[in-house]
């Protein structure tokens, strides 16, 4: 891809209005653009849309057009992946639900693939379907970086059910899906359900395997947070100089007492 330059920076303190101020960083390859969202202020901006904003900025740098829709989608992943540590050792409802959110935009990544690889059969009429769903996508995927950042900083949630409702029923209607039962998730609902209709999108395109698959992709998911959450948790308890003596006693073997966790937590988040 290239080096990544930003040119003509302004000083961060000045304050922008509108979306004149998105254009104040040059953007040279797909990773500036996605640290440019993994670091803007929205409250500096004070843009009064931030669906438009990002609409606009997906439209001017030819995101789908060109074909870098999956290098945006990854790329977003990556950044994502990396907070993952950051959110488990800060355990409190915003980073619970940020870790949610990450797992159904990996499940979402990992359903797009699979309707990649059949892409190449499509009609015409699939083909402009395909187009409209990778708009929602990349858009969609920076929304997830950007709530996640809020949800770190504690800063004002700006997301909301009308936020994400017009696209909802542009997607039902669109796709010709049913719209799907409301989840019990806190804080990221709205956009947690988006990302389940996106889901649904998928099947409808590429005629992909239902229900069983998806609880099974649901579970693998799963079970990659549990794994690293526990990993960071015992991490944490061996280097506090108090109590690392009793814990080298107590986990014998230290595998078997990880999946033991592993299976109570889980069956936690299922009653959920």
């Amino acid at each position: 891809m290239g080096i990544c330059q930003k040119k003509n920076v302004k000083d961060n303190s000045q304050k922008h209005t509108g979306y004149e101020s998105e254009q104040v960083v040059v953007l040279t390859c797909i990773k500036s653009h996605i640290e440019y969202f993994d670091q803007i202020d929205l409250e500096l901006l004070k843009y009064p849309d931030v669906s438009l904003l990002l609409r606009k900025h997906i439209k001017n740098y030819k995101f789908i057009e060109e074909g870098k829709t999956w290098v945006v989608v990854k790329e977003i992943q990556s950044f994502l992946n990396n907070k993952i540590t950051i959110l488990i050792r800060n355990f409190n409802p915003e980073t619970d639900a940020a870790l949610q959110l990450i797992q159904i935009f990996k499940k979402l990544v990992s359903s797009t693939q699979k309707l990649l690889e059949s892409s190449v059969k499509f009609n015409e009429a699939k083909v402009e379907l395909f187009q409209s769903f990778q708009n929602q996508l990349v858009q969609t995927s920076i929304e997830c970086l950007i709530i996640v950042n809020t949800l770190i900083s504690k800063k004002l949630q700006w997301w909301n059910d009308e936020y994400f409702q017009w696209r909802q029923n542009h997607l039902i209607q669109t796709f010709l899906i049913k719209k799907i039962d409301k989840s019990n998730k806190e804080i990221i609902g709205s956009i947690y359900d988006y990302i389940q209709l996106l889901i649904e999108c998928i099947k409808n395109l590429g005629d992909l395997e239902g229900s069983q698959n998806a609880q099974e992709t649901d579970f693998k998911a799963q079970q990659d947070f549990l794994d690293q959450f526990y990993s960071q948790m015992r991490v944490g308890l061996i280097q506090n100089s108090f109590i690392s003596g009793s814990i080298s006693n107590e986990i014998i073997p230290e595998q078997i007492q990880v999946v033991q966790n592993v299976k109570a937590y889980a069956l936690i988040i299922n009653k959920k």
